[in-house]
């Protein structure tokens, strides 16, 4: 695995006089890092620049959603984020289905 440097300095804010590309992934470091890879080899400056997290909005939600899951039935759920899907999945390991 690769070492980036993917902190922001002011140096990097202010003009880019070398041409070099310099871009913002907006994803976490863990999350950005096969980009981060991409743009180095493609010898663009890029950086990890992580705008929003997500937080498990609680049991309760949850449990809504799969009681939906059981009694809509629908044909397909898509889930548009791993982490999300990572939040679902480790608070339904704990729910029981019991009313």
């Amino acid at each position: 695995m690769m070492s980036t440097d993917t902190s922001i300095k002011s140096s990097d804010i202010q003009k880019n006089t070398d041409k070099q590309k310099v871009i913002a992934i907006t994803r976490s470091i863990d999350d950005a890092t096969e980009f981060l890879e991409l743009a180095q080899k493609n010898k663009t400056k890029a950086h990890a620049l992580p705008t929003i997290q997500l937080v498990s909005k609680g049991q309760k939600i949850v449990e809504e959603f799969l009681k939906a899951i059981k009694t809509e039935s629908p044909d397909y759920v898509v889930f548009m984020s791993s982490k999300a899907v990572r939040l679902l999945f480790d608070v339904a390991r704990s729910y029981d289905g019991e009313e």
